[in-house]
């Protein structure tokens, strides 16, 4: 059985880089720095869930999602919102945009693997 497939979009590359390592080897990750890639990306291979920042140097994962919830290809895939901005208009954005969960930064390892494998079980 081959290795649920997670695409990480943050433009931090140390924090896709924590997000790999918390993942650990029961994920197979890529990495994606803004909104365009991401998109490039998710069409190219659509993954089994992705996490995303909202400030993205070229726009917000929010729009991401939303254009993943308009793509059928897209549409059922888990997304996630890792973000610093917590206010609670800032959860309901990210609910209202598509997303499957809203994850504040910084966040435990543990509560990451969490999410994921919540959200990755649920689409199987």
């Amino acid at each position: 059985m081959s290795k649920p497939y997670v695409l990480i979009v943050d433009d931090e590359p140390p924090l896709r880089e924590l997000i790999a390592v918390s993942l650990g080897d029961d994920y197979v990750c890529s990495e994606a720095s803004d909104s365009a890639e991401a998109l490039r990306m998710l069409r190219e291979r659509p993954p089994s869930l992705v996490l995303l920042d909202v400030m993205l140097p070229d726009g917000s994962g929010l729009d991401v999602v939303r254009a993943m919830r308009d793509d059928p290809a897209l549409r059922d895939v888990p997304a996630v919102i890792v973000s610093a901005w917590q206010a609670p208009e800032d959860i309901e954005r990210a609910v209202e945009s598509g997303a499957d969960a809203f994850l504040p930064k910084p966040f435990p390892p543990e509560e990451l693997v969490d999410v994921v494998n919540r959200l990755v079980g649920d689409a199987r």
